[in-house]
């Protein structure tokens, strides 16, 4: 807006002093450079203009209008007076409406040639306008020249750090493939113990079937000895009630009271006999029990090898997770199976002796002879009771 208003000064100063000099034309130039002051180079108003001119006009005609009226009284006077002052006024007044035409035509010049200045002014304004536009963009075109060469900046410093990162990653993919040598020898060393363990699978297997042949042979034996022991059932039943009908027979004779004391006594020592019988079995059971611990140490150990082997190598975990879980189903069936073969092998030991039959009739007479042989089989059946309830529970 300054160089607007340097360029509004300028023609004013140069066309303007052409009227100076005149007393009307000082108050119109003074009144259009106030103007042109004012509007600081804008686009002046038609109106304003107009409203100068009739200004200018109301002034002259005050000057001029005066010297009308005031001819009829001077043309008394002039009759009167003499001729030269009458010269000397005409000559005033044609001056003064010289003075005047001269000065509306300088004014009428000035109005057109502000006219012209007001076009050149918005025609420099939009040029200005225009210039400030392409000032801006040149400045945004340098920022983003600036910016761009800071871009560049940091993509050479960028392409620099991953040069030396690729350098890094190479020599990380050398200790990488270091690495993969190694576990490829320890893949090769795992193979082998698997291959080890597969046949150490194979004999446990074939151990297994063995079990298995004798788990059935002593289910088999075992059916047998249920069927014994119902029998045995049966006939300690029958004992009971045959006790019952000799303690009522004791109270009739004191020999057969006597003779039931002996007999309760050779029953005594069979019954410790089958004490001892009974330990000895204990005993082999505790051998079973170690035997099976054995076994279960045998089969952990085992588990342990498979553990390590899943956990060098995590390709093979499924196959060997199946082995494990066979295997510690195959071991809880042993447990079971040999828990049973104990209790059975417990039971024949109990049921070794044969069974016998008991007869009410015979009652008296095996009293009177007293035979050992029936005894004995008597307090083994006696002995059988105990031994049944114990295994149930």
């Amino acid at each position: 807006m300054n160089k607007i208003a340097r360029l509004l000064d300028e023609p004013h100063k140069s066309s303007i002093p052409a009227v100076e000099g005149n007393g009307p034309s000082d108050a119109e130039s003074a009144g259009l450079n106030v103007m042109a002051s004012d509007n600081g180079g804008s686009d002046l108003d038609m109106v304003e203009l107009d409203k100068l001119e009739q200004s200018l006009a109301l002034e002259i005609e005050r000057e001029f209008g005066h010297a009308h009226e005031e001819e009829p009284q001077n043309s008394e006077e002039t009759a009167e007076a003499p001729r030269n002052e009458d010269s000397v006024r005409l000559l005033d007044i044609k001056r003064k409406r010289a003075m005047s035409a001269d000065i509306e035509q300088r004014v009428r010049e000035g109005a057109t040639l502000f006219g012209s200045l007001t076009k050149q002014v918005a025609i420099l304004t939009g040029y200005l306008d225009k210039t400030e536009g392409d000032l801006k963009r040149l400045e945004k075109v340098e920022a983003n020249a600036n910016r761009l060469r800071i871009a560049s900046e940091s993509i050479s410093r960028k392409n620099q750090e991953m040069r030396s990162t690729l350098d890094d990653q190479k020599k990380r993919i050398a200790l990488l493939e270091g690495k993969i040598a190694a576990l490829r020898e320890s893949n090769e060393q795992a193979r082998t113990n698997l291959a080890r363990l597969t046949e150490e699978k194979r004999v446990a297997s074939v151990d297994l079937s063995g079990l298995r042949g004798e788990i059935s042979r002593l289910e088999s034996d075992r059916e047998s000895l249920a069927e014994r022991l119902d029998n045995a059932v049966s006939e300690h039943s029958e004992l009971r009630q045959s006790l019952e009908q000799l303690r009522e027979r004791e109270r009739v004779t004191a020999d057969e009271a006597r003779q039931k004391d002996e007999e309760i006594a050779r029953l005594t020592e069979e019954l410790e006999e089958m004490r001892e019988s009974r330990k000895q079995k204990a005993i082999d059971l505790e051998e079973l029990k170690s035997r099976n611990a054995t076994l279960e140490t045998v089969s952990t150990e085992q588990k342990s090898r498979i553990d390590e082997l899943v956990f060098e190598l995590e390709s093979g975990r499924k196959e060997f997770d199946e082995i494990i879980r066979l295997k510690q189903q195959r071991i809880l069936e042993l447990e079971a199976r040999t828990e049973g073969q104990a209790k059975s092998r417990h039971e024949l030991s109990e049921d070794m002796t044969p069974s016998m039959s008991f007869d009410p009739a015979k009652e008296r007479s095996r009293v009177e002879t007293a035979k050992p042989s029936k005894d004995g089989k008597d307090g083994k059946a006696r002995a059988k009771t105990p031994a049944k309830v114990t295994a149930k529970s």
